[in-house]
């Protein structure tokens, strides 16, 4: 069962495709999460954002402040 495992996993991450359209958008922080459990984000991370454009830039707000 184990060797099966095995087998199947390293096939299973060879058939994903990454592709960076997918990847190209704002992405918001909404919460945290470890193991267990989601956590809100502090007052001063609320609304922080990372905006990766195709061009291969990005524009980030890390703690309420702009970065290019």
């Amino acid at each position: 069962m184990v060797f099966f495992l095995l087998v199947m996993v390293p096939t299973f991450a060879i058939g994903q495709k990454l592709d960076a359209n997918n990847l190209t958008r704002t992405w918001y922080l909404d919460k945290y999460s470890d193991e267990e459990q989601y956590y809100a984000p502090p007052k001063k991370e609320i609304g922080d954002y990372l905006d990766l454009r195709a061009d291969k830039t990005y524009v980030s707000t890390p703690m309420g402040n702009t970065w290019n």
